[in-house]
C-alpha cells in the first residue's frame, strides 16, 4: 500500500493522468481478481496450514487459500508495473533501466521462491501467480492502448 502511495503522488505530481488511472486499475483490479480466483479454486494450503491471530484474547481462524499466491501476484504486478512506468514515465537512462528492472526482477523472484521454501504454497501456487499477474498487465496494457486510440481519434476531430 505505501507503495501504491508513493507512485500515486508522484504520477500526480506529473500529471501523468493516463498512467494513473492505469496504475490503480492494474493493483487494485489485480488485487480483486487474485481474490475472485482464490475463492473460485479454494486450494487449501500445503500441510492445510490455518492463520490464527489473536483478536480481544480469542484466537480467531483466517480463513486462506492456497492458489494462487497473493505474495506472489503482488511483487510481480509491482515489479512489472515499476520497470514499465521506468521505461515510459521517468524515461531513465538505459543503464538505470535494465539494473533497476533486474532488481526489480530478482527481489519478485526472491519473494516467489520463498513462499514455497516457508512452506506456505505449493510451486503451481506461485508459478499461476506469476503468470496470472502477467497476463493480467498485458491485457490491462492492450485495454489502454485501445482507449488511447480511440480518444486519440476523437481529438482529432474536433
Amino acid at each position: 500500500m505505501i507503495s501504491f502511495v508513493v507512485l500515486f503522488i508522484y504520477l500526480m505530481s506529473k500529471r501523468e493522468w493516463v498512467f494513473m488511472l492505469f496504475s490503480t486499475i492494474y493493483l487494485f483490479g489485480g488485487v480483486a481478481l487474485n481474490t475472485v480466483i482464490k475463492q473460485i479454486i479454494q486450494r487449501e494450503r500445503p500441510g492445510g496450514l490455518e492463520r490464527t491471530i489473536d483478536f480481544i484474547g480469542e484466537p480467531l481462524n483466517l480463513l486462506s487459500y492456497s492458489f494462487p499466491s497473493g505474495h506472489s501476484f503482488r511483487a510481480v504486478m509491482i515489479s512489472i508495473l515499476l520497470i514499465y512506468l521506468i521505461k515510459e514515465v521517468m524515461k531513465w537512462g538505459k543503464l538505470a533501466q535494465i539494473t533497476t528492472g533486474a532488481v526489480l526482477i530478482i527481489l519478485a523472484l526472491l519473494t516467489v521462491v520463498s513462499r514455497v521454501i516457508l512452506g506456505v504454497h505449493f510451486p503451481t501456487d506461485v508459478i499461476m501467480a506469476t503468470i496470472y499477474s502477467i497476463v493480467w498487465f498485458v491485457i490491462l496494457l492492450l485495454i489502454m492502448n485501445m482507449a488511447l486510440s480511440v480518444w486519440n481519434k476523437r481529438e482529432k476531430r474536433v
